[in-house]
């Protein structure tokens, strides 16, 4: 008889996601995808909420922590690159990806300079 050890594993830690949409279609789309991808995801459905919850990530509220945040560039209210802005401002955000259905070249140079990795 074999003196086998089995090791139990603790379950791989899936990568959280904030994502902001204010286009209810899109964002459910997206979460589905990025789901099915291996992301836990945590949904915003405009910029406001998004920096609640990143608010909170930090300031003792839920201890959540993200790994990455995909946002919206235009939004009413709080738009995804004014939420990179306060980001930037703040130095402690997780890697940010913008998106958008408005191809503009000079978004795409300020987003970048405000830290945006795609």
């Amino acid at each position: 008889m074999s003196d086998a050890s089995t090791t139990a594993t603790a379950p791989a830690r899936r990568p959280h996601l904030l994502l902001a949409d204010d286009d209810y279609e899109m964002r459910k789309l997206l979460r589905w995808s990025l789901e099915h991808a291996g992301y836990r995801v945590t949904e915003c459905p405009d910029g406001h909420t998004l920096l609640k919850k990143l608010e909170a990530e930090t300031g003792g509220g839920d201890g959540e922590r993200y790994d990455l945040i995909v946002t919206d560039v235009r939004m009413p209210g709080v738009t995804g690159t004014e939420a990179l802005r306060q980001g930037w401002l703040r130095g402690d955000w997780p890697p940010v990806i913008l998106i958008t259905a408005f191809p503009d070249p000079e978004l795409r140079e300020r987003a970048l300079r405000l830290g945006a990795q795609a």
